[in-house]
């Protein structure tokens, strides 16, 4: 298959939903399929360039940048522009350049219809990636919002999600008879594991520095409350401390309990140096709430703190409970201080239990969510899809 992914995010450095993507390109690319990444538009914010390449090869996957440059212009009607010619940037070169299959990894409207146009013009499947609700920050939809689900959705013809809530959501909002493939987290265990690395005494976090999505606020409340009897532990946290929703409020907190000295903000790290945070950490927690967001994701994230073996400690939002068991592959807790923080109490005194429980958790990752045993499955959903279109193809 000739593969085109939209993705909307930053390439090849991004967050979660970049990681996921690059092992789908990978591991298809592995599997002999033509893969490439298009981003539509510049997405690098002035000042924090991850991605000062607009086009290149990363770990075997090749990527464009639609704009001839990956940092936003400064000025609004600069970003405004942007937003608009970019994809069509994109969408001509897909034209241009026709794939079998189109896959948008994107909650744009204008990029829905825009490559819905472009698949139609020339005669490739088109399917898009879910790993949220739509208006996942939207506690509830009001009459527009519903109706726009409803029917933007019937654009596609197939679906990849990440959880089976997602994908009891979505089976009525494609058209009849769209597939619908749940995929969960993917993880390369063996790309993120280091044996050699020593295990400190830190507690960590990776990801966006908030507290209605991760628990921000809840991890660092906990970490306070046993850091008088667990004194040679750390707290140490990547992500953008700067534009970071509770910014004020984290200050507050780290001010509060004089943790200046115990607390560190790494800021947003490459590759390289969050493989080293992931692997010397004691133990790595998330404390997502309760909210419609959660209840039907999957964290992605979670593949990567399993991969390394160590103590994972999360709270049992969404469908988490449905895969890890407490006390045997995670360490699950309810999304409260109170809560949250005599799990950690139970983790630390123990760390001999922490490390068979890490063991086992990476045990359940390799056999559950490696790319080795999922990316056949993802193959085999894409050429499925494909089947008429690549018969065509062969019998040229």
């Amino acid at each position: 298959m000739k593969i085109c992914i939209i993705l909307r995010e930053p390439y090849p450095r991004g967050m979660a939903c970049s990681g996921r993507i690059h092992f789908y390109a990978r591991g298809l690319i592995q599997q002999g399929h033509d893969v490439k990444i298009r981003i539509p538009l510049p997405l690098d914010l002035p000042g924090q360039i991850l991605n000062p390449n607009r086009a290149g090869m990363f770990e075997g996957v090749p990527y464009t940048y639609s704009w001839k440059t990956t940092v936003r212009s400064k000025s609004f009607l600069g970003r405004r522009f942007h937003d608009f010619f970019g994809p069509l940037g994109a969408a001509f070169h897909c034209v241009k350049v026709p794939s079998n299959l189109i896959l948008l990894v994107s909650n744009s409207t204008y990029l829905i219809f825009l490559f819905r146009l472009v698949a139609w013009l020339v005669g490739a499947k088109y399917i898009i990636e879910k790993s949220e609700l739509p208006f996942f920050n939207k506690e509830s939809l009001n009459l527009w919002q519903r109706l726009y689900t409803h029917f933007i959705y019937k654009s596609f013809d197939g679906m990849i999600v990440i959880s089976n809530s997602l994908a009891h959501y979505f089976e009525k909002k494609l058209r009849r008879k769209a597939p619908i493939l749940r995929l969960p987290i993917i993880v390369d265990v063996d790309q993120i594991y280091n044996p050699t690395m020593n295990r400190e005494k830190t507690i960590a976090y990776t990801g966006t520095l908030t507290q209605h999505k991760d628990g921000i606020l809840t991890i660092i409340e906990c970490f306070a409350k046993v850091s008088e009897t667990y004194r040679e532990y750390t707290l140490e946290m990547t992500g953008n401390l700067g534009r970071s929703p509770v910014r004020q409020e984290i200050i507050a907190l780290v001010e509060k309990y004089q943790l200046q000295h115990r607390v560190r903000f790494l800021g947003v790290v490459d590759w390289k140096t969050l493989l080293v945070v992931l692997n010397r950490a004691g133990v790595l927690v998330l404390a997502k709430p309760y909210s419609r967001q959660a209840s039907a994701c999957f964290p992605t994230k979670l593949g990567g703190y399993l991969a390394t073996g160590n103590p994972v400690l999360v709270t049992r939002v969404g469908e988490i409970s449905q895969h890890l068991k407490d006390g045997i592959t995670a360490f699950l807790t309810e999304p409260t201080v109170e809560a949250f923080t005599g799990r950690l109490h139970d983790v630390l005194s123990d760390t001999v239990n922490g490390r068979r429980v890490g063991r086992h958790g990476q045990e359940y990752a390799r056999k559950n969510y490696d790319i080795s045993c999922q990316i056949p499955r993802l193959c085999k959903f894409l050429e499925d899809i494909c089947v008429e279109e690549l018969r065509l193809y062969r019998g040229k």
